[in-house]
């Protein structure tokens, strides 16, 4: 069964700050195999202006390992499951492709909509990534390769139990990459320029089966 972090080896003893792109994906999500494939998108400017960021960027493009992923001043996202292609060979970021490889909360932190707390208290997470100023994502890899359907319960707990921006609670959400800027003029208007998306806590071979990160946060799936 596909595992999802089929890391390529890395100089050991890189700090923290020292991650790139390329090596965070790689440690949480993996490069995928002939069965399912990552999918990375960037977008250059402001993401939420949708005159200058088309529908079809969030649609995302398959991750070439032979092509890593640089530190880059634009926005850089990656998918938290594997895509399987469609009967036609091409892969969408769809729920019914997903092979989920991570649970990623979003909107955590005293500039956010819930309490880290809720989660650092309860459990160790994969990685923190700070997405804006004080304001971040929890990323909790899974053990092995759980159900499509399982995912998508937990997804719903998260967010009933409002552990989770509420509109970004599905296993094919995009996660921010450190190593990138985040270029959204609201945060370029509070903290004066983009902010550079940054690691706060590292720890990829945490993982987690379903019923673990249920158990842990009091969840009824």
């Amino acid at each position: 069964m596909l595992q999802g972090n089929t890391a390529r080896p890395r100089a050991p003893g890189l700090t923290m700050a020292a991650l790139g792109p390329d090596e965070v994906l790689h440690a949480l999500i993996g490069a995928g195999d002939a069965t399912a494939k990552a999918m990375i998108t960037a977008v250059p400017g402001d993401p939420a202006d949708r005159t200058v960021t088309p529908p079809a960027v969030w649609s995302g493009f398959v991750y070439d390992p032979a092509v890593p992923l640089k530190r880059t001043p634009h926005n850089l996202y990656a998918c938290a499951s594997l895509i399987r292609p469609n009967g036609d060979g091409g892969y969408h970021r769809k729920a019914e492709n997903a092979v989920p490889v991570a649970v990623v909360l979003d909107d955590l932190g005293p500039a956010g909509k819930v309490d880290l707390r809720r989660v650092n208290d309860v459990l160790k997470p994969s990685a923190i990534i700070e997405t804006s100023p004080r304001n971040c994502q929890v990323v909790l890899r899974l053990k092995g390769t759980p159900p499509d359907d399982e995912v998508r319960r937990l997804y719903g707990a998260l967010k009933r139990a409002e552990l989770t921006d509420p509109g970004a609670a599905d296993p094919v959400r995009w996660f921010r990459l450190p190593g990138a800027m985040n270029r959204k003029a609201s945060v370029v208007q509070t903290h004066g320029t983009p902010w550079a998306v940054r690691l706060r806590q590292w720890a990829p071979a945490q993982t987690y089966t379903v019923a673990e990160l249920a158990t842990a946060f009091g969840l009824d799936l």
